[in-house]
């Protein structure tokens, strides 16, 4: 990490899918705290992320994953706090915010909000009608299956991945650094 790296942070999309293809593996996950992907060096493709899924997803609608070491994959399944999914042809609002908790360095919290009626039909603008779906806290030694390491670095790999759709539409990503919560 380096100190201008994206350590703290905000990390929203719009997405609308369409066409899905592989139900085992429709998800849209948001990737954040990494470095390039790559075979020469698959240490550095260090990241973590969280999904949202449709509602009959074999992993659930929402997990917390690691990729410590490319393309190694841990996911914790987590409990939604409402009833939400991905749905076909329908927008929805993702954000996931992510910091180390300024109490305990050796936690990172986590958390994935969802807007799932995000744009106002009259202006075109988004809603804001963010609410709290999941929320993984990462603990140093806590283990989510290979990895126990507190991924608390920072990056500017920031990631917006698709699979199992036809096509999907993309509107106003944005990431940015972020003042942690008190």
């Amino acid at each position: 990490s380096e100190p201008t790296d994206l350590r703290n942070q905000e990390f929203t999309v719009y997405v609308r899918v369409h066409g899905i293809l592989d139900p085992a593996r429709a998800m849209v996950t948001l990737k954040i705290r990494g470095g390039a992907h790559t075979e020469r060096d698959p240490d550095l493709a260090s990241c973590t992320m969280m999904t949202f899924a449709p509602a009959n997803a074999p992993g659930g609608v929402t997990r917390f994953g690691k990729e410590l070491r490319h393309p190694d994959y841990d996911y914790v399944r987590l409990t939604p706090a409402f009833d939400a999914a991905l749905r076909d042809g329908a927008w929805v609002g993702l954000k996931l915010v992510s910091w180390t908790d300024p109490a305990d360095a050796r936690r990172v919290v986590n958390r994935l909000y969802v807007d799932a009626d995000p744009f106002d039909r009259a202006t075109g603008r988004p809603r804001n009608g963010w609410r709290a779906l999941s929320e993984y806290v990462d603990v140093a030694g806590r283990s989510t299956g290979r990895y126990a390491t507190l991924a608390d670095w920072g990056g500017w790999q920031t990631t917006l991945r698709t699979d199992g759709f036809r096509d999907v539409d993309v509107a106003l990503l944005s990431v940015r650094e972020i003042v942690p919560p008190r």
